[in-house]
């Protein structure tokens, strides 16, 4: 536009220069804002400038400082304040091996009907399962929850065999357990539980950050606390090393 002057604009720190159209009756301030959109700084945290004239008074016009069409200002911004990088310290709770299948599931995920018979034998192996948790030898009670479970499933057993193979270090078994425990039971606390845990120890924070603290709404529980803040503090941390790493 015929009425507007061109004012070029020096960055003091790093000698960018930037042409700016402007109105030769615009204030020192006005120049600021369309210089803010240009070097991403607000106009506040700017200092416009020249050598003969020294800083120029956000309320003044430019044409009063005689600024005409090709003068040039300095500018001076802030620098940026570098962040300091995050520093993500190895999970030791991380399980980097699973050699171990995944236990087999019912083809259908509903209780049966059972006879008596099979109501004893699904008592039989339950007791077998329990008096092998009482011995230490919780490989051997997975089998025997699965021989149980297989006969007729429920939430509560299937959350019995996850949390077994939670424990014994065996996160794609007590994944695959707690979701299809969740799958006949939506408001296990439990099962969101155990399936959190189970996410962390494969390292998917996000999942785990959200399965934890689903349970803790449903029945909080003051052992998962910890695992839920340190779940929660490593999502941020990572968040943060990305933006960084993005940036950089």
């Amino acid at each position: 536009m015929s009425d507007q002057i061109e004012v070029r604009v020096r960055n003091e720190a790093s000698g960018d220069v930037i042409a700016v159209s402007i109105e030769p009756y615009a204030t020192v301030s006005m120049l600021k804002q369309r210089v803010s959109y240009m070097f991403k700084t607000h106009e506040k945290q700017q200092k416009l400038s020249t050598p003969e004239l020294g800083v120029l008074d956000d309320i003044k016009k430019l044409e009063e400082y005689g600024i005409v069409n090709g003068s040039e200002v300095m500018v001076a911004v802030p620098e940026k304040v570098k962040e300091e990088v995050v520093n993500i310290s190895d999970d030791e709770g991380l399980v980097l091996e699973e050699s171990d299948a995944v236990p087999p599931l019912p083809e259908v995920l509903e209780a049966r009907d059972l006879s008596d018979a099979q109501a004893d034998e699904q008592a039989d192996w339950k007791s077998k399962a329990a008096d092998a948790v009482e011995d230490g030898d919780l490989a051997k009670a997975l089998e025997f929850q699965t021989s149980a479970l297989l006969i007729s499933p429920s939430a509560m057993m299937l959350t019995k065999r996850a949390e077994f193979s939670l424990k014994l270090k065996r996160p794609r078994g007590a994944i695959s357990d707690a979701t299809a425990a969740l799958t006949m039971n939506p408001d296990s606390s439990k099962a969101f539980r155990i399936r959190g845990k189970a996410l962390r120890q494969l390292g998917d924070y996000d999942a785990a950050l959200a399965d934890l603290s689903t349970a803790q709404k449903i029945d909080f529980d003051d052992a998962t606390e910890d695992t839920l803040r340190y779940v929660s503090s490593r999502c941020e941390k990572l968040r943060k090393r990305s933006q960084q790493d993005a940036s950089a």
